[in-house]
């Protein structure tokens, strides 16, 4: 396999070299941000490993993480902010979150249109063990997920993508904006890399 995780260890130098101010939203929103980092890394971990089931389970929730925390960021109100900081609650519906993100131009266009629909389904169907999951197991007489090579540069490249994402989230809330620079690097080298 392609290191398509390169991605993953530059970004994590970046956020390691960064501060920002301590504010409840910048907390909650570097919080999110930095989890959906971590689900990157541990999609990454779980392939290197094969353990492909439960690194499809982890891309849904390493998005989510991302959409939370630019919304919480750049949407949540004060209040909200504060309920949703002290105790476990429903938030927004995540079509609503990206609806407002884009509303602000805190979005890449094609976020919602990638993400929401029938992509959003199968991603269930992989977190939740539903038919997604279940039919990429039974491989003719055994149990086995079945995935190409393709697939999985393409997983990598997608959380890797989110990965930048989020550090670029994290800069935004930093004192030190030049880091944008590096994570456009690194956003390039992920582009060209076939």
């Amino acid at each position: 396999m392609k290191d398509l995780h390169f991605v993953l260890r530059k970004t994590e130098k970046i956020g390691k070299k960064l501060t920002f101010q301590g504010s409840s939203r910048n907390r909650g929103a570097g919080a999110l941000f930095d989890l959906a980092h971590e689900h990157a890394k541990a999609i990454a971990f779980l392939i290197e490993n094969e353990l492909m089931g439960s690194a499809y389970a982890l891309v849904r929730s390493c998005i989510e993480a991302y959409i939370r925390g630019s919304w919480f960021l750049h949407c949540a109100s004060d209040e909200q902010v504060k309920k949703y900081l002290g105790k476990d609650t429903k938030w927004p519906n995540l079509a609503q979150q990206m609806t407002e993100l884009e509303s602000l131009h805190c979005l890449p266009d094609m976020f919602k249109n990638r993400y929401m629909g029938k992509t959003m389904g199968v991603m269930d169907g992989l977190t939740h063990g539903l038919s997604s999951q279940i039919n990429r197991r039974y491989n003719e007489n055994h149990l086995e997920f079945k995935v190409d090579e393709k697939e999985i540069e393409e997983i990598i490249r997608e959380v890797s993508f989110i990965s930048i994402l989020a550090h670029a989230g994290i800069v935004e809330m930093s004192d030190n904006k030049e880091m944008n620079q590096h994570l456009e690097e690194i956003l390039e080298e992920l582009i060209a890399f076939n």
